[in-house]
């Protein structure tokens, strides 16, 4: 299942596998990726050369989806909740 829904400058889409392996990715920009960021163990955040961030992905999302320490966090939540996606406390 794919979801859409504007934010930003970029698209929030998220990826649903089986339950036990979903995974949330939220575009915020088309700049090309330059490179990654791991934050903690199921947390990826996408940069440009530049170093501005492009895109947040959230791997092994079971009940909520954590968002300390993401860029743009506000607009990501915002997003997620438009879809259902619920975010972690």
């Amino acid at each position: 299942m794919a979801i859409q829904c504007e934010i930003g400058s970029g698209v929030a889409r998220a990826t649903i596998g089986d339950a036990a392996s979903v995974q949330v990715y939220v575009q915020l920009s088309e700049a090309p990726y330059a490179y990654g960021e791991i934050l903690g163990a199921r947390r990826v955040v996408d940069y440009a050369a530049d170093g501005t961030p492009i895109g947040v992905e959230f791997l092994g999302v079971s009940g909520c989806v954590g968002l300390s320490d993401i860029p743009h966090a506000d607009q990501i939540a915002a997003a997620l909740s438009r879809h259902n996606i619920p975010i972690c406390a």
